[in-house]
């Protein structure tokens, strides 16, 4: 294929993964992994409003603390706090940042793909890369996903790109991505794997004495320790944390669930072959692996998969609830799956019609599902379908500034965000009369939730108590606002003070 055609695919496989992650760029942030990206937000805009140090992130549920919290190194929300200081705190700045790595990730997928095979299947790659619904949604969001991925491929490609020419620069680059991507999620360091594949597929045994890789090894893993150990401290001092490492509780370590036949089915049966592969993706990601290798560095790829496979089994609960901890096996995928298509609609003869038109609908019904994933992901976006969004505009709108409230949702903190207020979160089943009277006496001035959160005889007993003792701001069925103070306390007119 000539370089020129191929620049020319190319940039039209880059303006297609654009358009679709452009798509409700000016959405607010809700609806799919909201919490999410109201965090990320949150802790980027008060990097502009407060203390402008990536070594000491701030959120929004902070209580009446500072705010520091324990979380993975917040390189991407610096990056964003260090736009909004330029531009203000939009979040339509943080999707196009995010919309930038990913299209960056795109071109890293054709970059490695080319190197390890050919031109037709970068461009293949570079084309599932762009469409598969997680790296296209996460592609968009205001998350670390883009730039994770991003890294991840970069690292990689590097790498493979010091193996061929020896470039020490491409090994520097490479440790610099590979360091990021591991800051911002530790068990990434799963990628060692495949790079250990490539060294020793080029310089054999050696490699163990080649200083280089040592040193590449060793700023890696001291990165993270250094950070994480940091952000231990800030854990220890404020009690405030994302659960990076709370063994067994949270995201890793949960050797129950992973015996369970619910875990395997719901990763293996009902979310790998819909998010990652779109369904018909499968059948040619298997062909692509299947198929003879272009390339001895093409296994790496494969060793990519079985590294998943092991951070999957290891970061257990987290996979089974966050479905965007698979978004890199997006790249392998998109490899293999580029390498099915490559051969089933390339030039060569050899290849049966009916195998032709299997991978021909194969892409189509690819393509079909992916569309379809994505747009029912976007059409959660939309504000009337967010009670919590509607009502922290309202607090935003009707209560004082800088007053400390309780937001109480589900795990979401969209409240405390949209509101631009700090405070405490509940659940509705823990808005006992005592938490709230402890909260009162701590400062929170205000109590925002929404009606159909309260469910089950507990939360509604809490519901019927707050509505009924304390006086309200607003409450339209749909969401309340009410005073810490109790009916039978002083009362005091709620004034707008910004």
């Amino acid at each position: 294929m000539k370089t020129r055609k191929t620049m020319y695919i190319l940039t039209a496989i880059l303006l297609l993964g654009a358009g679709i992650r452009l798509i409700g760029i000016n959405n607010p942030l809700i609806g799919h992994h909201s919490w999410r990206q109201a965090d990320t937000a949150a802790v980027a805009r008060n990097f502009v409003e407060e203390r402008f140090n990536i070594l000491y992130p701030k959120i929004d549920w902070r209580g009446t603390s500072p705010g520091d919290v324990e979380c993975e190194f917040p390189v991407y929300q610096f990056l964003l706090a260090s736009v909004y200081r330029a531009f203000g705190v939009k979040e339509v700045i943080g999707r196009l940042v995010s919309v930038a790595f990913s299209l960056a990730a795109i071109a890293g997928m054709f970059l490695l793909a080319k190197r390890l095979a050919n031109p037709a299947v970068g461009l293949w790659s570079a084309f599932f890369l762009a469409i598969l619904p997680m790296p296209a949604f996460f592609g968009r969001t205001v998350m670390p996903e883009a730039v994770l991925l991003a890294c991840c491929v970069y690292a990689i490609f590097l790498f493979t790109l010091w193996t061929q020419s020896g470039c020490l620069w491409s090994l520097v680059l490479s440790a610099t991505c590979l360091t990021i991507a591991c800051l911002l999620k530790p068990p990434t360091l799963y990628l060692g794997l495949p790079l250990a594949y490539l060294a020793i597929q080029k310089h054999k045994f050696r490699s163990l004495l080649r200083p280089e890789l040592w040193v590449y090894a060793i700023v890696v893993i001291a990165a993270v320790a250094l950070w994480y150990h940091h952000a231990y401290s800030i854990k220890q001092a404020t009690g405030l944390t994302f659960g990076v490492w709370e063994y067994g509780s949270d995201k890793w370590g949960n050797w129950d669930l992973v015996r369970s036949w619910q875990f395997w089915e719901k990763i293996f049966i009902q979310r790998i072959p819909l998010v990652v592969l779109s369904y018909l993706g499968l059948p040619l990601l298997i062909v692509g692996m299947l198929r003879v290798r272009h390339s001895k560095e093409e296994t790496a790829l494969s060793l990519w998969l079985v590294g998943m496979l092991v951070f999957i089994v290891i970061v257990a609960k987290g996979v089974f609830v966050h479905d965007y901890y698979l978004l890199p096996a997006a790249i392998p995928a998109a490899y293999f799956m580029g390498k099915a298509a490559a051969w089933g609609l390339g030039d060569s003869k050899s290849v049966q019609r009916w195998a032709q038109v299997c991978i021909a609908l194969c892409i189509i019904a690819t393509v079909g599902v992916s569309v379809s994933t994505h747009l029912k992901w976007l059409r959660k976006e939309k504000p009337l379908r967010s009670k919590a969004f509607q009502v922290a505009e309202a607090g935003r709108k009707m209560l004082p500034h800088n007053s400390l409230v309780v937001a109480v949702d589900k795990g979401d903190p969209m409240i405390l965000y949209y509101s631009h207020m700090k405070g405490w979160r509940s659940f509705p089943r823990d808005l006992s009369e005592r938490w709230v009277a402890d909260r009162t006496r701590e400062g929170a001035k205000y109590i925002l939730g929404v009606h159909e959160d309260f469910e089950g005889d507990g939360a509604l007993r809490n519901l019927s108590r707050l509505l009924a003792e304390h006086h309200t701001v607003t409450n339209n069925g749909l969401f309340f606002i009410v005073s810490t103070e109790r009916i039978d306390g002083p009362t005091r007119q709620i004034q707008r003070t910004r």
